[in-house]
């Protein structure tokens, strides 16, 4: 409640003041905030109790749910300290009937104060309250029996009871005097789930078990790059497609390893992954052995502008980091500003002619499509391409024109409305995600002015012979 609120009502009050004011359905214990709420309250004059929404085992829902760490004895000493502030009376409301057991004594041992318990009876239903119907007045009366034994000296009912209800267990406690008795309550932490069957796997068509999701255990250590969205869209292709099979593969710029971990998962005869940070090979090859396949990955610290392969692969997967920089900045090196964000990845398309074997394979993340530079890539005859981009995007427009990598980049995308794919040159027909559209010097000559707004893509970039054709200004 805010100060200005408390000022407003103490106006209020000074016309027409109250018997009683009564704080309920509290529950978090926020230092100062709580107690200088109560403490402008009392400074009223009229007497102030207080509701807290509780049990035994901390904050608790209205459907019995609880939420945030064990407290101890937080409550108590809060208890304590509302009583040595002047509070008149001290409540449990709006909770489950079944979890004010306990709740009394327990409090009892913290203060001296009037306690007191008015549960509810059912719970909501959408926007419809749904009403208990086991619970009559008669039984309700013996439930509040049980709280008097415990000390209540303030018993009534929340939501959906009935005035039968209160009449029922005003009867009931007529002649009665608050008790000491402590009942035993349940633990919430050791249930018995003997009787829970295990939930069977499920699994996609392939017969592989995608639940429980069979996700790398991996660590990030510090400083080391969190994967991203975009890292997570990479692995989930490299897993679903079950990419690397028998292949050797290199990960470029592998941060923790997730990639390079799922394609020896898969069953690569060998993975290679290199990072400028030492720190993020080392959490490579330690996540490796984590996930058993230490004994196919190998790892190296480089740069990749300096780096020179010494073999070529049949799968390249790269994650590569692509922000823009500030264009004011002060240069700190040889090389020229990245105002783009694009100059890693570009350099690296570039190489994939050196870094591909026959018919192999590049995956490449990108972190949108609009201004993609150029895939320059050696002229040799004999080569083929895929292109292939995600769902990710969400809308494309293109003109056609002369340059066929950008016809087969416009024919790979679609307008907003469907997201599937869809193929220039070839009949006007939806392709599923995830297929790709495969070139060859024969195509007919197109281009395309592309732009994109928001979202991922990944390129797949397939390399037949020495020469590779890539993705021009998408």
């Amino acid at each position: 409640m805010r100060q200005e609120t408390i000022e407003l009502l103490s106006r209020v009050f000074e016309e027409e003041p109250p018997d009683l004011i009564l704080l309920e359905t509290l529950t978090l214990l926020r230092d100062p905030t709580t107690f200088k709420t109560v403490e402008l309250l009392l400074e009223t004059g009229i007497p102030v109790w207080l509701s807290f929404r509780r049990c035994r085992h901390g904050v608790c829902g209205v459907y019995g749910q609880h939420w945030g760490p064990p407290e101890g004895d937080l409550f108590g000493r809060a208890a304590r300290r509302f009583e040595s502030m002047g509070v008149g009376a001290l409540l449990i409301n709006c909770m489950p009937i079944d979890h004010v057991a306990g709740m009394i004594a327990w409090l009892r041992d913290f203060t001296e104060l009037p306690l007191g318990a008015y549960p509810n009876l059912g719970h909501m239903v959408g926007t419809q309250w749904h009403f208990d119907e086991h619970i009559g007045p008669a039984e309700y009366a013996q439930q509040a029996l049980s709280w008097r034994e415990e000390g209540a000296q303030v018993i009534g009912g929340c939501c959906g009871t009935t005035p039968q209800h209160i009449a029922a267990l005003a009867q009931a406690v007529a002649d009665t005097r608050p008790g000491r008795k402590r009942p035993m309550v349940p633990s919430i932490w050791h249930e018995d789930t003997e009787s829970a069957p295990e939930p069977s796997p499920w699994r996609d068509r392939g017969d592989r078990t995608v639940y429980p999701l069979p996700f790398p255990e991996v660590t990030v250590d510090p400083g080391v790059f969190v994967p991203t969205e975009g890292s997570f869209l990479c692995w989930k292709y490299l897993f679903s497609e079950r990419i690397g099979e028998g292949k050797t593969c290199l990960d470029v710029g592998c941060g923790c390893g997730i990639l390079g971990i799922q394609l020896a998962l898969n069953g690569a005869r060998q993975v290679h992954a290199i990072d400028i940070d030492r720190n993020a090979i080392a959490n490579t090859l330690a996540n490796a052995f984590r996930n058993g396949v230490a004994d196919r990955m190998t790892a190296v610290d480089v740069d990749l502008y300096e780096w020179e392969p010494d073999q070529r692969y049949d799968i390249c997967v790269a994650s590569l980091y692509q922000m823009p920089v500030d264009p004011f900045e002060e240069p700190t090196g040889h090389r020229p500003l990245d105002y783009w964000g694009r100059n890693l990845l570009d350099h690296f398309i570039t190489n994939l002619p050196r870094l591909l074997a026959d018919h192999g394979t590049a995956y490449v993340m990108q972190l949108s499509a609009r201004n993609v530079a150029s895939a320059r890539k050696a002229r040799l005859p004999g080569a083929r391409g895929r292109l292939q981009l995600f769902s990710r995007l969400r809308r494309f427009r293109g003109q056609p024109g002369t340059d066929p990598a950008r016809q087969a980049a416009v024919g790979c995308l679609r307008p907003a409305a469907g997201r599937e794919e869809r193929h220039a040159g070839l009949p006007a027909r939806d392709h599923p995600i995830g297929r790709s559209s495969r070139l060859s010097p024969g195509r007919p000559a197109g281009s395309s002015s592309l732009t994109a707004e928001g979202g991922v893509a990944m390129i797949a970039l397939l390399c037949s012979g020495t020469r590779t054709r890539g993705v021009d200004s998408v």
